[in-house]
């Protein structure tokens, strides 16, 4: 009985130990494991899908935020355009354009629009120097067929817009927009998931020669060892995988649903109904005239992996042979404690495309890197330098991402660099373009955008007066009421602008003239007479002048194009 309870002892703590130990090991112990005791395929097989899987699920994360709103079929999205002038800008424009220009130090353009299955929502707004300019805002609702639109600007009054869409032609394009919300949610997470898995699992199943060494690969300044994994596919089995990709595809009723549903989206502008099971077929007759292109070529496409000490592919070699030359794309990354290398190529046959290799180092999931930019085109080569700083790239397969990067190229810009500066986070992002000659600063161009479901409502209220749009004399009327002159001139003092109507006016002119357009430009060239909604009739667009028999998949010839091909990453999103 003692030995017995020896036994269980050691038994428990021996997995106490090797469980302890996987956990500080980052999981090293289980892959070592599987290294040694799986077949070389079998290792392939293993550490491609957890791969896969690790990207899927991150992509999943976003994607479920962006599903929750298709389901509620409420979509709330807002988006600001924004231009800061800095003194290099300033001084430039002073002595290129005109003085008078340079006092616009900033320029704001703001949109905002929901969307429901029976709504659209629209307004924009501008901003001079942070002052509010021109605002205008529109609402559509099918379910009484009214499109109204006001300028505040101009008037409080509203454009009614509703009798120059016709009777039916709102309500069809509505009906059309609302069936994408449908539509979309037929695409959900647990779907994604499925077909990624299924196809993925196809196409990685679908290399049968693999071997695998111990070895090691170098990337930027450092060495990293690795085992090192060679899958090969030869011709016939290259499209004996397609076949079987679109085998399985035929029989998916997952698929067939999400193709059968959008392409009866577009059906209604098409006129036709897409074929599944004869695309299928089709498919199946692309890939026989391939196998014939290529034949049996041995090593059509040879991939050598680097598998690092938990399990985690840290580069990749993919060649695909050609019809003359080889295609070759190489990613690398090589980690030494906090230090990373870092190596990107593609080539063609003896012709290096573009290469990209730095050095940097990571340090609470931030990553601080330099990195030589060369880019052959055309018998010319292009050299350049990138630099993040302080960049978190881990999760952005879900949309989150943040940092700082920095260009700057002797070749393509002497002297300039261009700073970008991005914060992403699933629903909303925010960019910021900042150039740079030496130490002046230019300007930063910018641009924001959120998305929720926090819709709003443009319509106009019950007293709300009307403008016909239709009415020629109406609009006439509703234009010739705006003084732009003097509703710019005040605001020109109110934004502190130097630019007066006239040499606004003046500027135009000049600028025209400049393009051979006109000598002498006036607003009061514009006459609202010259504009009549009759001119534009719903019935000239005319879906059945769009045929998808105008698009032969017979001009498409595999021997103009070898392969594109796809490679994922590991943790650190690079």
């Amino acid at each position: 009985m003692r030995n017995n309870k020896s036994i269980i002892a050691i038994v428990i703590a021996l997995v106490a130990v090797l469980t302890v130990s996987g956990i500080a090991f980052g999981g090293k112990i289980a892959n070592m494991l599987k290294e040694k005791t799986m077949s070389p395929a079998d290792y392939f097989y293993s550490v491609e899908k957890n791969g896969v899987k690790k990207s899927k699920d991150e992509y999943l994360k976003g994607y479920k935020q962006s599903y929750k709103l298709m389901e509620k079929e409420k979509l709330h999205a807002n988006m600001e355009l924004s231009a800061k002038a800095e003194d290099g800008l300033s001084n430039l424009i002073s002595s290129s354009l005109s003085p008078e220009f340079a006092s616009i130090k900033s320029v704001n353009l703001g949109m905002d629009y929901s969307l429901t299955p029976k709504t659209i929502d629209y307004a924009l707004n501008t901003k001079i120097n942070d002052t509010d300019f021109l605002s205008g805002s529109a609402s559509i609702d099918s379910s009484d067929n009214k499109m109204y639109a006001q300028v505040p600007a101009i008037s409080a009054d509203y454009l009614d817009l509703s009798s120059t869409l016709g009777d039916d032609s709102l309500k069809t394009a509505m009906d059309s927009f609302a069936n994408t919300f449908s539509i979309a949610k037929t695409l959900s997470p647990e779907k994604v998931d499925k077909l990624v898995t299924t196809y993925s699992d196809l196409m990685i199943e679908s290399f049968k020669d693999v071997t695998k060494e111990d070895g090691s690969f170098s990337a930027g300044n450092f060495e990293e060892k690795a085992v090192v994994l060679t899958a090969k596919m030869d011709g016939k089995q290259f499209c004996d995988a397609l076949d079987s990709i679109i085998d399985t595809a035929k029989k998916d009723d997952t698929l067939k649903e999400i193709v059968d549903n959008y392409s009866s989206l577009f059906a209604e502008y098409t006129n036709e109904d897409v074929d599944y099971d004869g695309a299928m077929d089709k498919a199946k007759e692309e890939v026989a005239s391939i196998r014939t292109s290529i034949g049996d070529k041995k090593d059509f496409i040879t991939m050598i992996v680097y598998v690092n000490d938990k399990g985690v592919i840290v580069g990749r070699d993919i060649s695909i042979a050609g019809k003359e030359d080889k295609l070759n794309f190489k990613m690398l990354k090589a980690t030494h404690n906090t230090d990373i290398g870092y190596e990107l190529s593609l080539s063609i046959g003896d012709e290096q495309i573009l290469k990209v290799e730095g050095n940097g180092k990571i340090k609470a999931d931030k990553i601080t890197a330099d990195f030589d930019i060369e880019l052959n085109v055309e018998d010319k080569t292009y050299t350049a330098k990138a630099s993040l700083k302080d960049c978190n790239t881990i999760n952005y397969l879900s949309g989150k991402a943040s940092g700082t990067l920095v260009l700057e190229s002797a070749d393509l810009a002497p002297g300039y660099s261009a700073e970008i500066k991005f914060n992403t986070d699933l629903t909303k992002a925010d960019f910021a373009v900042t150039i740079k000659d030496g130490s002046q600063t230019y300007g930063t161009v910018g641009i924001k955008y959120a998305m929720d479901d926090k819709i709003s409502s443009n319509k106009p209220a019950a007293d709300a007066k009307f403008i016909d749009a239709n009415s020629e004399e109406a609009m006439a009327a509703y234009i010739g009421a705006f003084d732009f002159k003097k509703y710019f001139d005040e605001f020109a003092q109110k934004a502190n602008l130097d630019i007066s109507y006239s040499s606004l006016e003046t500027f135009a002119s000049s600028f025209m003239g400049g393009l051979g357009m006109t000598d002498d430009f006036s607003t009061d060239d514009f006459n609202t007479d010259d504009f009549n909604t009759d001119d534009f009739n719903w019935d000239d667009y005319n879906t059945d002048d769009f045929s998808t028999d105008d698009y032969d998949s017979e001009d498409f010839n595999w021997d103009d194009f070898d392969l594109d091909t796809d490679s994922s990453d590991d943790a650190s999103g690079l």
